[in-house]
């Protein structure tokens, strides 16, 4: 799968939730972007879908297997309460508590079933973290999730994930 369709599988997914939960939603073509997006976007729930980094993880002539990142912005504007924070864990108003919102977001990613051979299959998550802009918070979480893909390397044949196009580098545990 090329990067375009990596990042349209999640957008499509997170499309149908965003709906479900009230959200908007935005495609952004680099972090910043979903964050400016947030921040001046409709007021409430908004996430937005960016591409990450792209790494090399093995390389044999023409034949190029890559780690593709994907991030997810989830930004809120949380109703007033005497507890500031309460709408991270109970549901204030007509809304999904927050935090409730991000497992939300992140099975819905899971969910996505990629193919087999030319991926790992699925998208592992990597992990949640606050956002801060000019190290302050900013109110929104991103969430990473990453595949490995076949990419084409220039010769239009792609490697097969989990076949023997690739071999591993010798280590102390797979030596002959």
């Amino acid at each position: 799968m090329t990067g375009a369709e990596l990042l349209a599988s999640v957008a499509e997914a997170l499309k149908k939730k965003a709906k479900e939960l009230g959200a908007g939603f935005a495609t952004a073509a680099t972090r910043w972007d979903a964050l400016a997006w947030l921040f001046d976007g409709p007021a409430g729930l908004g996430i937005a879908v960016w591409p990450g980094e792209e790494s090399v993880e093995s390389q044999e002539e023409d034949l190029c297997v890559a780690e593709v990142v994907v991030g997810v912005s989830v930004g809120h504007r949380l109703p007033p309460t005497s507890d500031p924070g309460e709408g991270l864990w109970r549901g204030v108003g007509q809304g999904e508590a927050f935090l409730k919102v991000l497992d939300a977001v992140r099975l819905a990613v899971q969910a996505v079933e990629l193919p087999e051979g030319e991926t790992s299959g699925f998208w592992r998550y990597q992990g949640r973290s606050e956002t801060e802009v000019e190290g302050g918070p900013f109110p929104a979480f991103e969430l990473r999730f990453a595949c490995d893909a076949s990419v084409d390397a220039g010769t239009g044949e792609r490697a097969v994930i989990g076949g023997d196009d690739l071999e591993e580098e010798p280590t102390q545990e797979n030596e002959g």
